[in-house]
């Protein structure tokens, strides 16, 4: 019998063959008409800047890079290349670009020459470009007479500098910058990367106390679950291993929608219970997922009936939550919380100034008071005033470990941020970094000035963003 040939990847494909988008890029990028492009407004006044070059392919699609640079040092340090997006994909991407970084147009040149400067002020100190350069430089043209020069200055006073937001930076490049700079430049990124991050944050930690843990005693005995109204839901949730599947969320949407209330109470009965039987002796039972499927189900519906199980469930221990919820509370209870306390936040609030907290109880508990205003602005004023008195007292607390320690108070701080802090707020906080008080593994100062939308990261800020120009 004969045997059938193999067809040919171009009989297949109709006599093209396809193109994989790195060699697309290097033989037919360049040879498409150049598109719109893109730049942050006030890129001057930055040290972080969004580019974007675009080239329209024949069918209309759109190519397209964005790159992040970084003008004070270290040049392309990220990029996003699309080799082939519809016209409407790329209108959302431009819209998304617009929202985030506040882009302009500009003319072809502009860009161009900006992408390649960064890449030789970078290079001057042995800054290599991130790996998919490699391949996305081949939507920029070549760097011909044919293209207007534009001058960029990069750096202050032409130096390189280092800034406390350079993520990137690794004690390998600082090397590199030595060898190739000497000491002409400036390092303002601190120990955690001529360290090395990961040897920073250890040590940053360690020299932080932690608050010890303190066992709320016995708690009321839990209702009987004989009273609960609809046992098959909890018998439901109690068998499933991992999120509850679509059609018992649907179930329960469809109670909640009639009555919610005996739902909620239900719920908190089961809490209750599995708080009691799990509190302790977690370590020799096998998994019991009732807790977590509970909370999960709960989350959008959740109501001041499950107050009780809540305020349980934020004194447990460590190995309470690891037997629980292993890496995710942080994901879930903030959420949660702020559902159940959101015409209370004064009982939310009594529990973050408890002492003896585990440090997950006490973020999600601060993480879920912070996001109450949302539920119900007007909270939101008697929230703010809370935070001042926190802020106000956590020297003291942090120093005796009162219910608060440098690495909750870090966290407090991060959860500011996305409250949305004013003056007052911002002076207590940054108080308790001028007292050594905040486990800068957790946020660091520039961070905290710059998510405040301060004028300024350091006092030498001014001057280094003063410095970047373009003639």
């Amino acid at each position: 019998m004969a045997k059938k040939k193999k067809q040919s990847a171009a009989a297949r494909t109709g006599g093209a063959i396809p193109m994989s988008p790195a060699r697309f890029m290097r033989e037919k990028a360049r040879t498409l008409p150049v598109g719109k492009c893109y730049i942050m407004r006030d890129w001057q006044k930055k040290a972080d800047v969004v580019a974007v070059v675009t080239r329209r392919r024949g069918s209309g699609n759109i190519v397209m890079c964005s790159f992040l640079v970084d003008t004070c040092c270290m040049g392309i340090k990220d990029l996003d290349l699309s080799v082939n997006m519809t016209p409407e994909q790329w209108e959302e991407k431009l819209a998304e670009l617009q929202e985030f970084f506040g882009l302009e147009e500009v003319g072809y040149a502009v860009v161009h020459n900006f992408l390649l400067t960064a890449l030789d002020f970078a290079e001057e100190g042995g800054i290599e470009p991130p790996e998919p350069w490699e391949i996305a430089q081949y939507i920029l043209d070549d760097d011909t007479d044919d293209i207007p020069m534009i001058d960029f200055r990069f750096g202050v006073e032409g130096k390189h500098v280092l800034y406390p937001t350079s993520y990137a930076v690794t004690p390998d490049m600082i090397r590199k910058m030595r060898d190739n700079l000497g000491t002409d430049f400036v390092n303002l990124a601190g120990d955690e990367h001529t360290k090395g991050i990961t040897t920073w944050l250890d040590e940053e930690e360690a020299r932080h106390p932690h608050e010890p843990y303190i066992d709320p005693g016995d708690f009321p005995e839990p209702p009987p679950t004989d009273i609960i109204a609809h046992p098959d839901i909890i018998e439901k949730l109690s068998k499933i291993d991992e999120l509850p599947p679509e059609e018992l969320t649907e179930q329960i949407d469809e109670i909640i929608v009639h009555d919610s209330d005996s739902l909620m109470s239900d719920f908190n009965i089961a809490l209750l219970n599995e708080i009691a039987l799990t509190r302790y002796e977690n370590e020799e039972m096998n998994f019991r997922p009732l807790l977590f499927n509970i909370i999960f189900a709960a989350i959008e519906h959740a109501t001041d009936q499950l107050a009780p199980a809540m305020e349980q469930l934020l004194l447990m221990d460590d190995d309470f939550y690891d037997y629980h919820f292993g890496t995710v509370p942080a994901e879930l209870l903030p959420t949660l919380l702020a559902r159940v306390f959101a015409d209370a936040p004064e009982r939310l609030e009594a529990i973050i100034c408890r002492k003896g907290l585990v440090e997950i109880a006490r973020v999600c508990a601060m993480s879920g008071l912070a996001l109450i205003p949302q539920v119900n602005p007007d909270r939101r004023e008697s929230i703010r005033n809370f935070f001042v008195r926190l802020l106000e007292e956590a020297p003291e607390k942090v120093k005796n470990l009162d219910a608060l320690d440098a690495h909750s108070a870090g966290f407090l701080l991060c959860e500011l941020l996305d409250f949305g802090c004013d003056e007052e707020l911002h002076r207590l906080g940054m108080r308790l970094f001028e007292l050594d008080l905040i486990d800068r593994g957790i946020i660091d100062p520039g961070s905290f000035r710059v998510g405040l939308r301060c004028e300024n990261q350091l006092k030498t800020r001014q001057a280094l963003l003063g410095s970047l120009e373009v003639e």
